[in-house]
């Protein structure tokens, strides 16, 4: 069998317009201003409503991915950046995009199998939450996708 574009794209090859490598080192502004690079680093099990071309994460991939330490090192990597990214932007007010990435980020780790990262987020969001006066409704979201199941290679 083989692998496809989200496996390829994780594992290093330039499937997506940027490859994985170069994605933590983006500057704040690219990560704000380029807005099909989440679908790719934080992929889900369910079609993009906003981006057609957004790959697919499918059990067959979780399996392959897990397997390769590089994954581990990246989804790492690329999470650490996101969250000094969302520390750093004043992006905390309702409907802004970035709340839309947040709950796919916290689906696509649990997803994948990296449930403590998902918890390290949600500790992050709450103390967010406090500091800037997070909508409920928008914590709501984030709180029922911490329901998404974890490891779908299970």
């Amino acid at each position: 069998m083989s692998q496809s574009k989200l496996c390829k794209f994780y594992l290093g090859d330039t499937i997506y317009p940027y490859p994985i490598q170069s994605i933590p080192n983006w500057s704040d502004s690219s990560l704000e201003h380029i807005h099909d690079y989440i679908q790719w680093v934080f992929p889900l099990d369910i079609p993009s409503e906003y981006n057609p071309n957004a790959p697919i994460l499918t059990v067959e991939d979780v399996c392959i991915l897990r397997s390769h330490p590089e994954f581990h090192g990246r989804v790492r990597g690329i999470y650490g950046r996101m969250i000094l990214f969302l520390s750093t932007q004043d992006c905390w007010y309702s409907n802004n995009h970035n709340m839309l990435r947040i709950t796919r980020m916290i689906k696509s780790l649990r997803l994948m199998g990296f449930e403590h990262l998902s918890e390290d987020l949600r500790d992050f969001l709450a103390e967010m939450a406090e500091v800037h006066s997070i909508d409920k409704s928008v914590l709501i979201y984030w709180t029922d996708a911490m329901k998404t199941p974890v490891y779908i290679g299970e």
